[in-house]
């Protein structure tokens, strides 16, 4: 906002830039990536969730969640809410694991 004044524009992915303050510039952009990862703390079980499937999901990539080892209940409900509510299966995955699923997560080229 400057002034009284509300700066918006889109750009050609269909995304928004949003002038808010004068050397504050927020955007959002819908790009397709293929495969997301959402690495789930134990702190935030379902708020990291909530913030990152839903985006990823609407902007037309897959996702794999690993939610914590210490909470995964909570997400295994949501992903069978997603499934009850008709997404297709592959859409949205969860795997369970330690170290070793994170780093085969962020290690793998197409994720």
């Amino acid at each position: 906002m400057l002034g009284d004044t509300l700066i918006v524009s889109l750009d050609a992915t269909g995304g928004k830039t949003l002038q808010v303050s004068h050397e504050v510039t927020c955007m959002d952009r819908c790009n397709t990536l293929g495969v997301v990862a959402s690495i789930v703390p134990f702190n935030f079980s379902l708020m990291v969730p909530l913030w990152t499937v839903p985006i990823a999901l609407a902007c037309g990539n897959t996702v794999v969640l690993k939610p914590s080892k210490k909470v995964p209940l909570s997400m295994m409900r949501v992903a069978k809410l997603f499934k009850e509510a008709g997404l297709l299966d592959g859409v949205f995955n969860m795997v369970q694991g330690i170290k070793e699923v994170v780093e085969a997560l962020i290690d793998h080229p197409t994720v």
